[in-house]
C-alpha cells in the first residue's frame, strides 16, 4: 500500500491540474455546452424530425412554443420503455398533465431508440402505464443529440417564448412550482 501512495498522489495532482479553468483571466468565453440549458432559447432553426407512434414524421419544433400556439409551456420528457427511473416518473407526469393541462401546459414524451425500443414498445408502455400525454419516437437519435443529455430520464421545460426554464435529469421536487411560475404571465410574476 505504501508503494501505491505516490502513484495515488500523482494521479490526484494530475486530476486537480486537469480541473483548473484554463479560461480564467482571459477574454475568451468558454465554449457553450451542447444542448438545451436553462436560460437559453430554443433556436428558431431547430429542425429535428421525429415521428408519432404511427410512423408519421413530426417536426419537433412544432411541438414547442412559440411555434406551438396551444401551449403556454411544454415539458419535453426524454425516456425509454425499459428505463426504470423513466417509468417511475410517469404517475407524476400524468398528475402534472391532469392539473396544469387545462391551464396551457403540455407534455411531450420523446421515446428514444435505445436498448431495442421501438414505436410499438413505446405504445405498449403508454397503454400499460396510462400515459395521458403525447409521445413521439426519436428513431434517429436527432432529438437526443440536440438536447445534449447525458442520460435518461431527461426533461426540458420550455416557456411560451421558447426559453428553456429548466433542463435536467429526472423531475425536480419543485416541478409543480416551476410549471406554475412558467404559466403565470410575466406582469403577474413581477407583482408577487
Amino acid at each position: 500500500m505504501r508503494r501505491l501512495l505516490p502513484v495515488f498522489l500523482a494521479l490526484g495532482a494530475a486530476v486537480a491540474v486537469a480541473a483548473v479553468d484554463t479560461t480564467a483571466g482571459t477574454d475568451d468565453a468558454p465554449p457553450r455546452p451542447k444542448g438545451f440549458a436553462a436560460g437559453s432559447q430554443i433556436p428558431a432553426d431547430f429542425a429535428v424530425t421525429v415521428s408519432d407512434l404511427s410512423g408519421a414524421s413530426v417536426l419537433l419544433r412544432e411541438r414547442i412554443p412559440p411555434a406551438r400556439k396551444d401551449a403556454q409551456a411544454v415539458l419535453l420528457v426524454f425516456w425509454a420503455s425499459w428505463c426504470a427511473p423513466c417509468i417511475q416518473e410517469i404517475p407524476t407526469l400524468r398528475s402534472l398533465n391532469d392539473f396544469y393541462g387545462p391551464k396551457g401546459f403540455r407534455i411531450v414524451g420523446v421515446g428514444l431508440n435505445e436498448g431495442g425500443d421501438s414505436a410499438g414498445l413505446l405504445r405498449a408502455a403508454m397503454n400499460r402505464h396510462g400515459i395521458n400525454y403525447e409521445v413521439l419516437f426519436d428513431a434517429k437519435g436527432e432529438a437526443r443529440d440536440a438536447a445534449g443529455m447525458p442520460g435518461i430520464p431527461w426533461s426540458v421545460l420550455v416557456d411560451r417564448d421558447g426559453t428553456v426554464r429548466w433542463a435536467g435529469p429526472a423531475l425536480p421536487k419543485e416541478a409543480s412550482a416551476l410549471i406554475r411560475d412558467v404559466l403565470t404571465p410575466k406582469e403577474e410574476r413581477g407583482s408577487r
